[in-house]
């Protein structure tokens, strides 16, 4: 019997005949593993893979991990891997699907210069678009986005990642099997244009740590995009190769060509173009000619010389048509500083082995939206907060970008065998290093404060005392606090106590109650204080301890604190004090009355101001950072005769101003502004202004520099009720580059100008009285980083410089005039 198939059936079965055929014929495989280099087995990120005779490639990402999806026509078509300075390999499909990781050797030849046409350098051109395109391609100019990031940090031992490196200490078993700490966290970030930003940690985990109060976050280690002017790395600036002007200070040149679907990427090499290689950068930029953007970017410093040798990589992908940030790496590779081990061996001779330690920071982002519904109301004012509870039910692996490496879980696996008294120590002494940067250390429901345990000055010489607290583990509504110290020097016992009022947590508003039994220097500006760990002030310890007349203060206060904006404090206060100057002094008011003890009751406002300085909130702490200017404190106060007793009626204002300006060409200039002005005619002496003087001892004619103050003007030498007073200070930073490490001189030049006026100069007796109507001027020149020591972390660095007074206010004694000072720093 014939059977017919209706026409319809056949039809089906041709199709899906067809379907079979095509299927077999252009199945997809996707091939993927890891790139290395092969001397020291770190993964090699942005390396071009790509399907020889295709248009068909991709690149690795940050952690050298590539896949490539390619039609499996052929097993022996051939992949290419290759990148800059490294030796090209060509491998097969089928060979390529049994090789991880693929390993790269480093080339004693480069790729030759792509060239596309003569007369320049090619790569000027691109150049010059990528960064007249910068604006386009800058995401802090999206209107507003969010992402999640997951950030993984790595502290261990640098080198022993190589399978066949034999090793022959517990130490070094140790380290190459795990890693000294892994750090993990999971964040919600938004930001809106032009300054909010938050993000909120949702998850943290530090290996060894049941509690971490700390958590690495996206921004801790490098810029969140490569387009800034200049780029700030370890707190060092350097200059951008996509800056304006870049081609004058870096020498470009074309590399590479990946040609990637439709799109084409040219990889530009850079290094600076003079000898002088000091905050300049060298590596590689990946720019897309979709929009001549970043797409990838690697950069490490050109200055061999630090004791930080780090590199960055970044890489970026389109999101809605937008280049963004996806991967961010970062390596700090401690050169000298490090682990020294000793053999195990049955060798007598035991050699020490010195391993380096190097720290690695991944961050990972996802779920981008460049378009969300975000208003002012979804930012307060803390910008980074931590909520690990809120994530508590998910699991890592959902959220971790990839599995963990065999020496991350060993890591994890090493910390968790620890016995539990080994863990609530490890626990305890990074509550404790906490704690003690918090200015706090807990027993219980108390906590010592450690800054009034000891204090110098010329006047008490050495003060020893004790400081307590309340902490939240007794209450987060209010505090108690109390102090006592005993002076040697003027043997004077001094305290005080206090009480806090949290009103309203999230928004700051507190009311502080105060009194004290203490001394204070005259002309003493109690301007606010922040709300939290101040990482902002560099504070004055010389100043302090140069202090040598000083005035018995008993004082009362209240203060309401708050926050009206989001980079501004205020403090609205009222005090009333009664003031005993330990120094020979009399006031002769108008009324022709002498006064050697002065009560004065005072209300006023109290204002704190630093552009984009950032609040991170960690468990009942506030921790203040920012290095963004302008920074502003100002203070203005009404002082009420007959209010609470008070015996005098004027008003002070006070104003102080720092601006910070890193420029590219010129260097670091700092500019101080200080302001004072009374009003009244009944201004006792330890109410004026007395200039920012640094000088102690008239005969010492050598000194340490401090900046913002009058290297060559005596303490208490003069006197102003209307002050003011301008510095500038310039570093045109390094001369030239670091002559064997010992010396990398620092130009600097100092200027500062003063004038001050006094009414009724002569109602002060006990007292010598000069007044600044003519001015004041003083010139400095320093070569900082004159000769530096290696300290194996970092360097330490010693200047000197000398500062000449002149004009209406110089002395005679042409010697007197000149003072020399000394200068310290410390740099990678």
């Amino acid at each position: 019997m014939i059977f017919q198939i209706p026409y319809f059936k056949k039809g089906l079965l041709f199709i899906i005949a067809f379907a079979a055929i095509h299927h077999v014929a252009f199945a997809q495989v996707t091939l993927s593993g890891t790139v290395v280099d092969a001397d020291s087995y770190e993964p090699m990120a942005f390396v071009n893979v790509h399907l020889v005779g295709t248009k068909t490639g991709t690149t690795s990402n940050i952690d050298g991990k590539y896949a490539l999806s390619i039609p499996l026509s052929n097993p022996e078509q051939i992949v290419e891997f290759s990148f800059v300075g490294y030796e090209k390999i060509a491998i097969s499909i089928q060979d390529l699907q049994k090789l991880n990781p693929v390993k790269l050797k480093n080339s004693s030849t480069e790729l030759q210069e792509v060239v596309v046409r003569a007369g320049e350098n090619p790569a000027h051109d691109i150049i010059r678009k990528a960064i007249a395109s910068k604006d386009l391609n800058d995401p802090k100019f999206i209107d507003a986005y969010t992402f999640n990031c997951y950030n993984k940090t790595i502290y261990t031992a640098s080198g022993l990642d190589n399978d066949s490196l034999k090793v022959d200490s517990l130490v070094e078993k140790y380290l190459k099997y795990g890693h000294l700490l892994v750090f993990e966290s999971y964040s919600e970030v938004k930001r809106m244009r032009p300054t909010l930003t938050k993000e909120t940690v949702l998850k943290n985990k530090v290996s060894g740590l049941a509690d971490p109060k700390f958590a690495v976050l996206s921004s801790s280690f490098q810029p969140f995009a490569f387009y800034e002017e200049q780029v700030n790395l370890f707190g060092i600036f350097f200059i951008n190769p996509l800056s304006n002007g870049s081609l004058k200070r870096y020498e470009f040149y074309l590399k590479d060509k990946l040609l990637v679907n439709s799109d084409t990427t040219f990889v530009l090499s850079f290094e600076p173009e003079r000898t002088n290689k000091d905050k300049t950068l060298a590596g590689l930029l990946y720019i897309n000619t979709d929009g001549y953007a970043i797409e990838n970017i690697i950069a490490s410093p050109a200055d061999t010389t630090l004791k930080i040798e780090f590199r960055i990589q970044q890489k970026y992908e389109r999101v809605n048509g937008q280049w963004f940030p996806k991967e961010l790496y970062t390596r700090y590779l401690m050169k000298d500083g490090g682990i020294a081990i000793k053999s195990d061996s049955s060798n007598s001779s035991r050699k020490v082995r010195y391993i380096p330690m190097v720290f690695k920071n991944q961050s990972y982002f996802t779920n981008i939206d460049l378009n969300p519904s975000l208003t002012k109301a979804d930012f307060d004012l803390i910008n980074i907060e931590y909520e690990t509870d809120a994530l508590h039910d998910i699991p890592w692996d959902s959220l971790r970008a990839d599995v963990l490496s065999n020496r991350e879980v060993q890591t994890y696996y090493n910390y968790d065998t620890l016995s539990d008294k080994t863990k609530r120590l490890l626990n305890k002494v990074t509550d404790l290093t906490f704690e003690l940067a918090g200015g706090k250390v807990p027993f219980g429901k108390i906590s010592l404060l450690p800054n009034y345990l000891l204090r110098f000055n010329l006047y008490e010489k050495v003060a020893l005392g004790i400081g307590l607290t309340t902490n939240d583990r007794l209450s987060k509504v209010w505090q108690l606090q109390g102090y006592g110290m005993y002076g040697f020097g003027d043997k004077a016992l001094k305290y005080g106590g206090a009480v806090k009022i949290n009103v309203s947590r999230p928004k700051q508003h507190t009311i502080d109650i105060k009194y004290s039994q203490d001394i204070e220097e005259p002309g003493t500006v109690n301007f606010i204080k922040p709300n939290g760990i101040d990482l902002t002030s560099s504070g004055d310890v010389f100043r302090r301890f140069l202090r040598n007349r000083m005035d018995s203060v008993e004082r009362i206060g209240v203060a309401y604190n708050f926050r009206p904006a989001r980079f501004t404090e205020l403090s609205i206060f009222g005090n009333r004090e009664s003031r005993d100057p330990t120094y020979q002094y009399a006031f002769e008011d108008t009324g022709l009355d002498m006064h050697s003890k002065f009560v004065v009751s005072e209300v006023g406002l109290n204002i704190r101001f630093l552009f984009k300085e950032t609040i991170t909130k960690i468990g009942g702490y506030q921790i203040i950072t920012g290095n963004s200017f302008p920074y502003i404190t100002a203070r203005v106060s009404k002082s009420i005769e007959g209010l609470l007793g008070g015996e005098y009626s004027f008003t002070k204002a006070d104003i102080r101003i720092k601006q910070v300006i890193n420029t590219i060409a010129l260097g670091k200039t700092s500019l101080y502004l200080n302001v004072s002005k009374a009003w009244g005619d009944n201004i006792p002496y330890p109410y004026l202004n007395f200039g920012n003087a640094f000088k102690g001892d008239n005969k010492n004619n050598i000194s340490v520099y401090a900046p913002g103050y009058f290297q060559t003007m005596r303490l208490y030498e003069f006197a102003s009720d209307t002050y003011g007073q301008f510095t500038l200070e310039h570093n045109f930073g390094s001369l030239f580059s670091a002559f064997k490490g010992v010396t990398k001189p620092e130009l600097v030049i100092v200027q500062n100008v003063a004038y001050g006026t006094l009414r009724n100069e002569n109602a002060h007796e006990g007292v010598e009285i000069k007044t600044l109507e003519k001015g004041y001027f003083e010139s400095g020149l320093m070569l900082n980083n004159l000769i530096r020591f290696d300290s194996k972390f970092y360097w330490f660095g010693y200047g000197a410089g000398v500062f000449y007074r002149y004009g209406p206010n110089g002395f005679t004694n042409e010697k007197d005039n000149f003072i020399f000072v000394l200068s310290s720093s410390i740099s990678f």
